[in-house]
């Protein structure tokens, strides 16, 4: 499982079991753990690798030739662009980077920017496993409170991807994602540079998994990046570090 930021690093770790931490040859730390499901027992583990599809490309490969995964999971925040409120899970079937493209002079001689799309998709096996998470609400037992309004929805959907912090509908960037992947969902720094790595590794399943923290639209007033996330932290069972 691949993450940005601590904050998701510790939500992740924080549903894990027999915690240890590993060192990769070339220095990178990482922690390892012990997943329960109701079917199945899942060996995890967890990088966290900093912001930016390049940072995301370098770092995903790393780990996954020293794990050898048979899953690749980001789990992390996203902004929210439409169709989507806070709290949703967003499910990224498919991931556009969205600042592939050439700059040119139109008829007036005013600066163009022409978009040459880059697109990788997911895994289709756990793109229908999400499908199939979307249409059920038992996931929801996890949350803190069922008091918490509008109940979470996860939705599949595709994921605009770039290196720029995009705060206002009003930039130039957002007018950009609008106009060229009109039907993104969720906005993110690392999710292409995450399946790039993913696609250079054919037996690999491979899953974006993006909480909704803000809106594009009022991102000032509905960022929750900061706050503790909403969901039960099942007990562990004997964890130690090493």
């Amino acid at each position: 499982m691949i993450t940005a930021l601590p904050l998701e690093f510790k939500a992740v770790c924080s549903f894990l079991n027999n915690l240890e931490e590993v060192e990769h040859p070339q220095g990178n730390i990482y922690t390892k753990g012990i997943f329960h499901g109701e079917k199945n027992t899942w060996d995890i583990l967890v990088a966290q690798i900093g912001k930016t599809n390049p940072i995301a490309a370098q770092e995903t490969e790393r780990a996954i030739a020293f794990y050898q995964p048979s899953i690749a999971l980001f789990i992390g925040i996203a902004a929210g662009i439409k169709d989507v409120k806070l709290g949703d899970i967003i499910a990224g079937d498919k991931i556009y980077y969205y600042e592939s493209g050439k700059w040119s002079e139109d008829q007036s001689g005013r600066s163009k920017f022409n978009p040459r799309p880059l697109v990788y998709n997911s895994g289709y096996r756990l793109v229908e496993h999400a499908k199939a998470l979307a249409r059920k609400d038992d996931w929801q037992k996890l949350l803190y409170s069922s008091d918490l309004g509008p109940k979470p929805s996860v939705i599949v959907g595709p994921i605009a991807a770039g290196e720029s912090v995009v705060a206002s509908i009003a930039s130039e960037i957002y007018a950009l994602i609008h106009e060229g992947y009109g039907d993104s969902i969720g906005l993110d720094m690392e999710d292409f540079g995450f399946l790039r790595a993913a696609y250079a590794n054919p037996d690999l399943q491979a899953l974006i998994v993006r909480g909704v923290s803000d809106l594009i639209k009022d991102k000032d007033k509905t960022d929750l990046s900061g706050n503790p996330a909403r969901t039960r932290r099942p007990p562990r069972r004997s964890q130690h570090s090493s």
